[in-house]
């Protein structure tokens, strides 16, 4: 008989602990780890309540607009080879009609702007730069030379101010997860969720590119059936490990939310 999943909402009141990597819980009873495993799924919970009209009204194809920052004084990044893989590993669910995907390769925040005006997303996926310094997490967009721009988490989160569309922002980014040993809500992802997002996945490690054409394949497959954000990042962990392994490829990414019960999009209508 299956029985619904346990939800261990794991939340912070020390920063220290915060920022410690939760997403290796073990379990050495079942001899499993509780982020590996179905029947346990695991995410970091920030208290700011998820109400009913924050929940956002979605309808396949899901949305998601794919951000690809690649500033030429940085160093490289594969961005463009890693949004092939995410196009390869996609392209069935969106000859399916299940997924919608766009993207922006010059990574400035009025061609961000421009795009997310011009369509209702429902998921943001950024792939770049990412730093957390002086307790800000900041995030690197492109000037009008091709340079970076660096954003901190306060000026990144404005561009979602107010947009009751994303219900979901992943960042695929350098420290995109870090968070501040001495101020809890300090770092990109937290202070998304605080700010009104419903979700935000980050990673804690760098990704590997079979991880991250996997990744995309499973979570986004998991999302558009219309499984809540936390049971999709927990059958995607549990795949990577299957394919992967149980190195620290599965534990790479975490969650940060605050919909209790996982649900940020509602396909009721599908």
């Amino acid at each position: 008989m299956n029985t619904a999943p346990a939800r261990l909402r794991l939340i912070f009141e020390s920063p220290e602990l915060a920022a410690l990597p939760w997403e290796f819980l073990y379990d050495e009873g079942t001899n499993t780890f509780l982020a590996n495993n179905k029947q346990t799924v695991v995410s970091r919970y920030i208290d700011v309540p998820l109400q009913k009209r924050d929940i956002k009204a979605a309808s396949l194809p899901l949305k998601i607009l794919l951000v690809i920052s690649t500033p030429s004084d940085l160093a490289s990044l594969d961005a463009t080879g890693e949004a092939n893989l995410i196009q390869e590993a996609l392209k069935k669910h969106i000859e399916a009609g299940l997924i919608e995907l766009d993207l922006v390769t010059e990574a400035t925040t009025r061609n961000i702007r421009r795009k997310l005006d011009e369509k209702a997303y429902n998921v943001f996926h950024f792939i770049g730069h990412g730093v957390f310094k002086d307790n800000k997490g900041q995030i690197a967009l492109v000037d009008e030379n091709g340079k970076s721009k660096l954003l901190d988490d306060e000026r990144f989160a404005s561009f979602f101010l107010g947009d009751y569309k994303i219900g979901l922002v992943l960042l695929n980014c350098c420290k995109g997860a870090t968070v501040s040993t001495n101020k809890t809500f300090a770092g990109t992802a937290p202070n998304l969720v605080q700010k009104g997002i419903a979700a935000v996945i980050a990673m804690q490690y760098t990704i590997l590119d079979r991880t991250a054409k996997l990744f995309a394949d499973e979570f986004y497959s998991y999302l558009a059936q219309g499984n809540p954000v936390d049971t999709a990042i927990q059958k995607t962990r549990n795949a990577i490990s299957q394919d992967v392994g149980l190195d620290r490829d599965f534990a790479t990414p975490v969650l940060y939310m605050r919909a209790k019960d996982g649900v940020i999009l509602d396909f009721d209508e599908l």
